[in-house]
């Protein structure tokens, strides 16, 4: 298993820097830590490891040795499968937060109340600081994600991307099935 992760990382990071600038070069992946419970299996040589790991999920990020990057632990909660990491890079600072919600999650409205809630004051400290949301949320919305039907945690997701102006921009799969039954899908935001 261990193997699998690593081979999914490495094509990750190497599907992410073919996409993003040298000075973004963060990978976020969600997991379930039952199956991940020794960071090990996530290292990545010239990569540093962050992790948020709870029962039955979690979230990290792979970060390039290079970046001066270090966690928004004040942003963080213990309700949410979620890590803030902060970036700065010569006179350009960036926060990024990784969110796993599993499929049994409910209170989505406390949950987007929270992410909106530290967006908020963020911007009120950085106002033109860039910020990114990256997670898979198990909703499901029809117009913006793919979809064969909408659910209210797909609608309360969609009003959340639109207040915040949040785009879908992988369109390649990111979730790569490791049951009988799953199939690829991307990310939700």
């Amino acid at each position: 298993m261990a193997a699998r992760y690593q081979s999914f990382i490495r094509a990750a990071i190497s599907y992410q820097a073919s996409k993003l600038s040298e000075q973004t070069q963060v990978v976020s992946t969600p997991t379930t830590p039952a199956q991940a419970t020794n960071s090990s299996s996530f290292s990545v040589p010239s990569y540093f490891f962050y992790s948020h790991f709870r029962f039955k999920a979690g979230c990290c990020f792979s970060v390039h040795n290079d970046l001066t990057c270090s966690r928004a632990h004040a942003l963080q909660s213990v309700e949410f499968s979620a890590i803030w990491l902060r970036l700065n890079s010569h006179s350009l600072t960036k926060f990024i937060c990784a969110v796993y919600l599993s499929p049994n999650f409910s209170n989505y409205t406390k949950f987007f109340d929270y992410v909106t809630s530290k967006v908020e004051f963020i911007l009120s400290l950085k106002p033109f600081v860039e910020i990114s949301i990256l997670g898979h949320f198990n909703v499901h919305h029809q117009l913006w994600l793919p979809s064969s039907f909408t659910d209210h945690p797909g609608e309360l997701a969609f009003n959340f991307a639109i207040l915040h102006d949040l785009e879908q921009p992988v369109q390649q799969p990111t979730c790569i099935p490791d049951r009988p039954g799953d199939t690829p899908n991307t990310l939700d935001l």
